[in-house]
């Protein structure tokens, strides 16, 4: 079985964001969360509008889950607006509500969402639901450096492990012109 990828190319980021953005706002949104945020993708597939907006329908700063905070951006905000936006939503509805109920699509629908895409933009990656929450992971890392954060979001105890889930192998940072 082969060890699900996180999305390492931006390039390959945005060409997937704009194939979704252009045929699908729900699933272009469910993305857009996934890869900002480093939320597991069953608690994204369980997210309310409630979750996102308060009761004035603003969008909120943050996504409270089980008393960890993700930060909504600018790119997350800017797509929940297109979302709702001519939708008659109630507060208690789900984001990624299924067309054929009022409950939120399953893992396995989320799977065929993603690889469609991947497939789409002609991407050779393997991808599964984790590839959202180690995209979001992978990249945050190479910004930020922050292991404290990231251990917490995903439960690691060490750097290593952590590295490991997220496919970097080498962390090694080459300086050749460093001197005192």
């Amino acid at each position: 079985m082969e060890k699900v990828q996180p999305i390492k190319n931006i390039h390959d980021i945005e060409r997937i964001k704009l194939h979704l953005k252009e045929s699908n706002k729900r699933n272009y949104l469910l993305f857009v969360i996934g890869i900002n945020t480093g939320i597991k993708s069953n608690q994204i597939l369980n997210l309310k509008l409630k979750d996102v907006v308060d009761n004035n329908y603003d969008i909120r700063q943050y996504i409270d889950i089980e008393n960890k905070k993700y930060f909504i951006n600018k790119v997350i905000s800017q797509a929940i607006k297109e979302f709702i936006v001519n939708k008659n939503l109630d507060l208690d509805s789900y984001l990624f509500e299924s067309q054929k109920s009022n409950l939120p699509i399953n893992r396995s629908h989320l799977y065929r969402i993603l690889n469609k895409a991947v497939n789409e933009c002609n991407i050779d990656i393997h991808i599964g639901n984790e590839t959202l929450r180690k995209t979001f992971g992978y990249h945050y890392y190479y910004k930020t450096r922050d292991i404290k954060y990231l251990k917490e979001i995903f439960n690691k105890a060490s750097k290593k492990t952590l590295l490991e889930y997220l496919d970097i192998e080498d962390d090694f940072v080459e300086c050749k012109e460093f001197f005192l």
